[in-house]
């Protein structure tokens, strides 16, 4: 078994407020199955929600897309509070409304409910979207390890 770990990690906005934060992490078609680990900080004076959202690809007739769907919504932190999460990838049991955006500027809040996991393979990418609660000032550095797995033997 082989496995690898990208982080994503950006400070959340410093108002009530929604931004993507930190880089895109690419590479994931490879793996088979992920776990993903997170350290998220409420920020001063408000709530912090964070959210991964998987890249959309090409649409069949081949026109190149640049959509993301929520994929994962973690609970949501109070302010100034350190709260760490983990979930393993797998099949999702249950249909998710979820919310999905243009690749920019990513201001607009997820629609998946917190404490939700759609589940299943994330596609190739993924980005980091925080929201800032009312009465937030100052953002908090938000930190995902995403670790993704292959089966031994398997190529590309």
């Amino acid at each position: 078994m082989q496995s690898s770990v990208q982080t994503i990690t950006g400070t959340s906005p410093a108002s009530a407020s929604t931004a993507v934060v930190g880089s895109v992490i690419r590479g994931l078609m490879q793996y088979d199955w992920f776990t993903i680990d997170a350290v998220i900080i409420g920020g001063t004076g408000g709530t912090i929600d964070v959210t991964l959202q998987r890249k959309l690809g090409p649409l069949p007739d081949g026109t190149a897309v640049d959509l993301w769907v929520d994929w994962l919504h973690f609970p949501q932190v109070a302010a100034g509070t350190t709260t760490k999460f983990s979930v393993q990838s797998g099949a999702g049991t249950t249909i998710a409304t979820v919310g999905m955006q243009a690749a920019s500027p990513g201001t607009t809040a997820a629609t998946l409910a917190a404490n939700t996991f759609v589940g299943g393979h994330p596609g190739n990418e993924l980005r980091m979207l925080a929201t800032g609660g009312s009465g937030t000032s100052v953002g908090a550095t938000q930190l995902v390890y995403v670790t993704g797995w292959r089966a031994g033997g398997r190529t590309g």
